[in-house]
C-alpha cells in the first residue's frame, strides 16, 4: 500500500518534490521507494527528464489500475476492521416460542439492529434441541433455550430468566377459582403434554416435578408447543403445565401450583469455541439488558 501511495502521488504532479512535501518524508527516500517498485514490477515507471519526470506508458497504465487497486484495498481494511469490531459480518440467533414471551430477547433484536444496523442478524426458530445442535455444529452462533445440563461440553450459557411452572386451567373449571392448588389436587384430572420425543429433558423435568408431589399426570393429549397446549386446555380437553411468562389466552386461567418444585432457568447459550466479535456484542448488549430489567446474571 505504501509503495501504491508513493507512485500515485509522484503520478498526480509528476514532481517528486511536491509529492515528497504531501507524503511528509524525504525526496531520496520517495525515488528509493519509486525505484524498489519499479524493480518489483519489472518496468520503468517514470522517465526522467533532466530535473522533471514523466509516467512512461506504462506508467499511466499503471496509475489507473494502482488507484482502483489503492481504494479497494482501502474499502477492504474498512470492512476487515468493521468485522473485527463487530459492527458488520453475520449473526445467526436461535430462539423458540417460549423466547418471544420474554420482554428481554425481542428487546435485544431490536437494540442490535438500531447500534449494529450493518450487521446481518439472521433469526432462526427452531426447537430447543436443534438450536443446541446447530450451535455445536456452528450453524448458529447463540440461541435461546432451556438448558438443562449446564456441563454439556463445549458450551457457554448466561442465565435470562427463572421461569415458574404455571397450571392453565380452562374457565369455570373447579380449579379457576382455587386459592392454594396441591400436586395431590391434580390426581383426578386429564392433561395435555408435549410428546416426549419432541424435547425429552423438559418432558423429563415436568414429569420429575409432578411425582415429586406423587402425582402422575393422565396424559390424554399431545401438542407441540404452548399454543397449541392452551388451544386445547381452551377447548376442555384436559389441563396443561407451561412455563411463565405467558401471554393471556380467552377461556384459560394460569394457577400456582404451591408445592411444584422450582423454576426453570431459561439461558442464552452459544460454544465456548465461538469467539467471533460480533457474537461478543450481542452477548454484552444481552448482558447489559439483563442488568437493567433488575436480574442479575448467574
Amino acid at each position: 500500500m505504501r509503495h501504491l501511495r508513493y507512485f500515485l502521488a509522484v503520478a498526480e504532479g509528476e514532481n517528486f518534490r511536491s509529492a515528497a512535501t504531501r507524503l511528509h518524508v524525504s525526496q531520496p527516500a520517495l525515488s528509493k521507494q519509486i525505484q524498489d517498485l519499479e524493480a518489483e514490477l519489472g518496468f520503468d515507471l517514470f522517465r526522467r527528464e533532466g530535473r522533471r519526470v514523466r509516467l512512461t506508458e506504462a506508467g499511466l497504465s499503471f496509475a489507473e489500475s494502482a488507484g482502483q487497486i489503492l481504494e479497494q484495498l482501502k474499502l477492504a481494511i474498512r470492512q476487515g476492521r468493521a468485522v473485527a469490531e463487530g459492527t458488520e459480518g453475520t449473526l445467526t440467533i436461535g430462539f423458540n416460542e417460549i423466547a418471544t414471551r420474554h420482554p428481554l430477547v425481542p428487546t435485544a433484536f431490536q437494540r442490535v439492529r438500531l447500534a449494529l444496523p450493518n450487521l446481518d442478524l439472521n433469526l432462526a426458530p427452531l426447537v430447543s434441541p436443534d438450536q443446541l445442535r446447530a450451535i455445536e455444529t456452528g450453524e448458529v452462533d447463540a440461541g435461546f433455550v432451556y438448558l438443562f445440563d449446564h456441563s454439556r461440553p463445549g458450551l457457554a450459557s448466561m442465565e435470562v430468566s427463572l421461569d415458574p411452572w404455571a397450571l392453565a386451567v380452562p374457565t369455570g373449571h373447579p380449579l379457576a377459582e382455587a386459592e392454594d392448588i396441591k400436586l395431590a389436587d391434580l390426581a383426578n384430572e386429564r392433561f395435555a403434554f408435549i410428546p416426549r420425543h419432541l424435547y425429552p429433558e423438559f418432558y423429563d423435568a415436568l414429569m420429575a416435578a409432578c411425582r415429586s408431589g406423587n402425582l402422575f399426570p393422565d396424559v390424554v393429549q399431545h401438542a407441540t408447543n404452548d399454543d397449541a397446549l392452551l388451544s386445547l386446555v381452551s377447548a376442555g380437553t384436559g389441563l396443561c403445565f407451561v412455563c411463565m411468562p405467558v401471554r393471556p389466552r380467552e377461556n384459560v386461567v394460569y394457577k400456582t401450583v404451591s408445592d411444584l418444585p422450582a423454576a426453570l432457568r431459561f439461558d442464552l447459550v452459544w460454544h465456548r469455541d465461538n469467539v467471533g466479535p460480533a457474537l461478543q456484542r450481542f452477548v454484552g448488549i444481552v448482558r447489559e439488558l439483563h442488568e437493567q430489567m433488575g436480574v442479575q446474571p448467574a
